[in-house]
């Protein structure tokens, strides 16, 4: 009995000493060193730095070892609703430590160590990926100066630079791949080794170009986690609020804060996701040339990019709420026009002196013009397949197909960030649309083939080219089975539409000739109705159809070329529709509506708004009013004012 209960014990304490050898972690070797900063010649010689700890490379303290990187304390706004007669002090409230230690536990620092987050790759390659960064990512992010990264201390900013430059390299790495940097940033960020919620916001921002899956998977490492981790931070330290006078970072609080707010925009509009950042929680001032240092050679194409992302964010967030109202319309077609007429004279594509000519080839103004083609495509897209495509959406898809064109030549595809299979996409349905028309049909099957072919290629880098790829494949397919049934073209442009493309010329836009030139022999008079009941201009200037069917104008209006309508049916809704005065002549024309001037009953109103206007009365969808069925004092929309 002794001796069984004796082997019990003995098989218990080995199965127990069984489980603590599986569970216990093996003594590792002693870590490597970090190398040294760029500015040291020798590679083997070890970073002058505090005392290192007992298990890894030391603890560094970045805030006062970089002079670059702005010290930042908590934000607090609680006083706006709580302050009355007694005021609140909220620095009083912070009087407490904070709860992490000032070094990581053993545990924590072999798991970095295990995961390589130390190991920096040889000079002479981070010397490239500097290079790389410099040239391809600092001008849409110019938040890491070339200054700090040749002294750079944070090994979290360091891993996160090397792996934001991999992606973009002109050929991948010997060194590690892209995958394998973005893990050892990712295990520094979530360790908390980085002790500067600035610079941990900085890299936050570079770790945004892994992304490697696509909107349409659920995922924990594409851009728009990073940015509302980003985002998220950023708020605890008042990012998003003005720094108050004298602040000596405050240049640098902005660049950083706008740049959180361009990729919100960006990744909002490709993913047709709600924002991360309202605009009505922050009171940051818009960037100018002096939140960058006189050597900043992008300074003016960053400030211009943020407004032309913002803009885009602020369409695709008013047509999925729902809430684009005519006033608000109005509003952005003034920010686009104000855009492209105040971009700065070196980043316009076409020569400002040679009208219609192209200027020197300049990627970065390629790119730069691209988000504001794709503004116009959302904003003039068809949204009934039974309406004809609309000029200006057609037109600027154009460009956006002979833009990729150029970069496909030139072999820069690889060097795009993933928001480009987005523009395509955009670009792509809009070609789709016109295979309808017999004589653009050969064009629109070109430059859809060489948005196919972008996609492919920016596929091999980016996983989010595949759903657009997809898709357009799809529908492409599709489409080429219908044959042209159309002899028509897009609807012509008026002139205030046309103003969209004054700055441009016919090279990159291959349909040029068949839609510019055609509304801009036509006048600028939009016709696209069957009817040429064309829209108002800012000039208060209306082409229409008398009631009585003859040619004539509202007070203060033109006559255009007008079709006469075949039916009396349709004579009398043409003379309703188009006998209306102008929008600054009527009272009710204030919230962008006009009064009917008589009773007209839907059952004879609709056939002839679907089958010549191709509109449907009752809609009150995508940002436009209509006027009710019966109600003799309903409304006429922005179809007919701006449209």
């Amino acid at each position: 009995m002794g001796a069984s209960h004796a082997l019990t014990v003995k098989r218990f304490n080995t199965s127990a000493e069984r489980k603590r050898k599986r569970y216990t972690l093996s003594p590792l070797p002693e870590p490597k060193k970090p190398p040294p900063p760029l500015s040291q010649p020798a590679e083997s010689q070890p970073r002058p730095a505090p005392a290192p700890t007992e298990w890894g490379p030391p603890q560094l303290d970045v805030q006062s070892t970089n002079p670059e990187v702005p010290e930042s304390t908590p934000y607090l706004g609680r006083g706006d609703y709580i302050n009355g007669d007694v005021q609140i002090d909220e620095e009083t409230a912070k009087n407490y430590p904070p709860p992490h230690h000032a070094t990581l536990p053993d545990i924590d620092m072999k798991i970095l160590q295990m995961q390589h987050a130390f190991d920096l790759p040889p000079i002479s390659i981070r010397n490239k990926l500097i290079d790389d960064f410099m040239l391809r990512c600092s001008p849409w992010m110019p938040i890491v100066s070339r200054s700090r990264l040749e002294n750079e201390s944070s090994i979290l900013l360091q891993q996160a630079v090397f792996l934001a430059a991999s992606r973009i390299s002109s050929e991948p790495l010997a060194y590690a791949s892209c995958e394998e940097l973005y893990r050892r940033a990712k295990a520094l960020f979530f360790s908390g080794y980085e002790k500067s919620t600035m610079t941990v916001i900085t890299a936050i921002c570079l770790m945004q170009w892994w992304n490697p899956s696509g909107p349409e998977h659920v995922s924990m490492d594409t851009s728009a986690f990073w940015l509302r981790m980003g985002v998220a931070l950023a708020v605890q330290i008042g990012l998003h609020r003005e720094p108050r006078p004298g602040t000596k970072d405050a240049a640098v609080r902005r660049r950083l804060w706008w740049t959180l707010r361009a990729r919100d925009c960006l990744i909002s509009s490709g993913q047709g996701r709600p924002r991360a950042i309202d605009h009505g929680d922050c009171d940051v001032r818009p960037l100018t040339l002096d939140d960058f240092s006189s050597s900043e050679p992008h300074a003016r194409l960053f400030v211009a990019y943020v407004q032309v992302c913002t803009i885009l964010g602020n369409v695709t967030e008013s047509y999925v709420r729902g809430d684009l109202s005519r006033s608000k319309r109005v509003a952005i077609e003034t920010d686009v026009t104000r855009w492209i007429r105040e971009l700065p004279e070196d980043l316009h594509i076409y020569s400002r002196t040679q009208p219609r000519r192209l200027a020197p080839y300049n990627f970065e103004a390629r790119q730069l013009h691209i988000p504001y083609f794709t503004i116009l495509s959302i904003l003039y897209r068809t949204t009934s397949p039974n309406k004809r495509p609309q000029g200006v959406a057609v037109l600027a898809s154009s460009f956006i197909a002979g833009i990729f064109d150029d970069f496909v030549a030139r072999d820069e595809l690889r060097f795009l960030g993933p928001i480009f299979t987005f523009y395509l996409l955009v670009a792509g349905i809009q070609q789709l649309s016109c295979y309808r028309f017999a004589d653009l049909r050969a064009t629109s099957e070109r430059e859809l083939e060489t948005i196919k072919v972008s996609l492919r290629e920016l596929g091999k880098t980016w996983p989010s080219a595949f759903g657009p790829q997809n898709v357009i494949q799809r529908l492409s397919e599709a489409m080429t089975r219908q044959p042209p049934g159309s002899t028509s073209r897009p609807a012509s442009m008026c002139s205030d539409q046309l103003s969209f493309f004054s700055m441009f010329g016919p090279e990159l836009c291959p349909k040029w000739s068949a839609i510019f030139c055609n509304s801009h022999n036509n006048g600028g008079r939009n016709n696209s109705t069957s009817t040429n009941i064309t829209s108002a201009s800012s000039s208060n200037n209306v082409s229409c159809l008398n009631a009585n069917g003859s040619m004539g104008a509202t007070p203060g209006g033109n006559c255009s070329n007008a079709v006469v309508p075949a039916t009396v049916t349709e004579l009398s809704a043409a003379g309703t529709l188009a006998g209306l005065r102008t929008p600054s002549e009527r009272e009710t024309a204030q919230d962008g509506g006009l009064q009917m001037p008589f009773d007209m009953p839907t059952d004879v109103l609709q056939p002839f708004a679907s089958e010549s206007l191709g509109l449907d009365i009752g809609d009150r969808g995508g940002g436009f009013e209509f006027f009710s069925a019966t109600d003799s004092a309903g409304m006429v929309g922005n179809w007919l004012l701006n449209d």
